[in-house]
């Protein structure tokens, strides 16, 4: 059984042409397709009520098929969204979207010309282990929080070369969980992603992680990555706090909430996977039905990780 990185982010939204001016305007996803769905087969996979349709719009950056976004505009219109302004950066559940950027300062002040708010006045510049970067966050529209990563001297494994354009596919999903050794089961022997890293911040640098993370000073933090081996895009970030008290809102992501609902993992056996998805930590919530993809309609279910992180799993044959 194979499963794959982050494929898809999924974000629902208020409107969805705002949505598309952000993303394929300013930082410049390609549409791929935009179409109408519904139906028995999406109310059953994405567990929604009957009648509810949807506009799908799935992007992609310069034609790479991982990092993606699918922009999903429901019929029966909601008002909760998965994070809020006035949630704790560090409350379980789903953290932000990360792009690299080649020119921190240009895009940063794209961004801003455009209207969109960021949470620091420029971006911030630090040095981790020999690794020269700089990171912002962005507001994007339905409190969508976007990590702007300027990856200066990032390695291939860490960064794509040669990218056309400022921006890049989603390289990370960060998500805040309770406990990182029970979602090591779940990402690494479950579905048999590669851990990239796992460690405890240390004392020398946590001021400064802390901080743009947005949590106390003297909270530990843990963070562990983990991806497909080769592939810079599409990891999945694992972030846990000790010292500070710690909600969730890991229940709010899901259809049709405004915000990321759900991230998507593509596996060679759907329906195997969904059988042993409970011995590995994971939760099914839904049954397999047909939903909107990059090229067609897929089969894919929801199930929530250990976290509690809403994730979708869709068939797709893979690659020799």
């Amino acid at each position: 059984m194979w499963v794959s990185e982050i494929r898809y982010a999924t974000i629902g939204c208020s409107d969805l042409e705002a949505s598309l001016r952000f993303w394929r305007d300013v930082v410049g996803f390609e549409l791929l397709s935009r179409t109408p769905a519904g139906g028995a087969g999406l109310e059953r996979a994405w567990g929604l009520e009957p009648g509810t349709g949807a506009e799908v719009a799935v992007l992609r950056y310069a034609g790479i098929a991982t990092g993606q976004l699918r922009l999903v505009q429901f019929t029966t219109r909601s008002g909760v969204h998965v994070r809020t302004r006035a949630d704790d950066p560090w409350a379980i559940g789903i953290g932000a979207l990360d792009c690299n950027v080649r020119d921190p300062e240009g895009t940063f002040r794209r961004l801003r010309d455009a209207g969109y708010e960021s949470e620091a006045p420029h971006p911030h510049y630090y040095v981790i282990d020999g690794l020269e970067q700089s990171e912002v966050v962005f507001r994007t529209p339905d409190h969508v929080n976007l990590v702007l990563v300027g990856a200066m001297n990032y390695p291939p494994a860490m960064a794509r070369p040669n990218l056309p354009g400022d921006f890049s596919a989603l390289t990370v999903v960060s998500q805040f969980v309770r406990d990182i050794d029970a979602s090591a089961k779940f990402y690494g022997d479950g579905l048999g992603l590669e851990l990239a890293f796992d460690a405890w911040v240390d004392d020398r640098t946590r001021p400064l992680i802390n901080a743009m993370v947005g949590i106390p000073a003297h909270a530990d933090l843990r963070l562990a990555a983990y991806r497909t081996p080769g592939e810079p895009d599409g990891k999945t970030l694992l972030l846990q706090t000790k010292g500070i008290p710690v909600t969730s809102i890991a229940d709010r992501m899901r259809p049709p909430h405004l915000g990321v609902v759900m991230l998507s993992h593509a596996t060679d056996d759907l329906d195997g996977l969904r059988l042993r998805l409970r011995q590995i930590g994971g939760t099914p919530v839904t049954v397999p039905g047909l939903v909107p993809g990059a090229g067609g309609s897929v089969r894919s279910f929801l199930a929530r990780a250990p976290g509690g992180t809403m994730l979708e799993f869709y068939e797709e044959a893979r690659e020799q």
